[in-house]
C-alpha cells in the first residue's frame, strides 16, 4: 500500500473550504487491487474536496480511456470514459 500514498489526502491539516486535487491514474493503480477487467488505463481524475466542521464532501470528475477487449471481435480497443461521482464523509459516532 506504500505506492498508494500518492493518492492519500491528508485532510486533517486542511482549512475549511474547497480544495482541489488532480491525479493521473494508470494501470499500476489498479494492479494494487488485483483488478484485471481491462488491459490498460489512462484516466485524469479531478477531486474537489469541501471540508466543513463535521463532514467532507467529495466530487470526483474523471475522463480518459481504458483499453478493453471488444465484445464482438475480442480485439483490444480504447474505450473513452467520463463521469462524475459525489459522496459525503460524516464525522461522528
Amino acid at each position: 500500500m506504500k505506492h498508494l500514498k500518492t493518492y492519500t489526502i491528508q485532510f486533517v491539516g486542511l482549512k475549511q473550504g474547497e480544495h482541489d486535487f488532480q491525479y493521473d491514474i494508470d494501470n499500476t493503480f489498479f494492479e494494487h487491487f488485483e483488478y484485471d477487467e481491462f488491459n490498460d488505463a489512462a484516466i485524469n481524475l479531478d477531486v474537489l474536496l469541501e471540508k466543513m466542521s463535521t463532514l467532507l464532501e467529495f466530487t470526483l470528475t474523471f475522463n480518459g480511456t481504458v483499453n478493453v477487449a471488444c465484445d464482438i471481435t475480442n480485439e483490444p480497443f480504447d474505450q473513452e470514459i467520463s463521469g462524475t461521482y459525489s459522496f459525503v464523509v460524516k464525522f461522528g459516532e
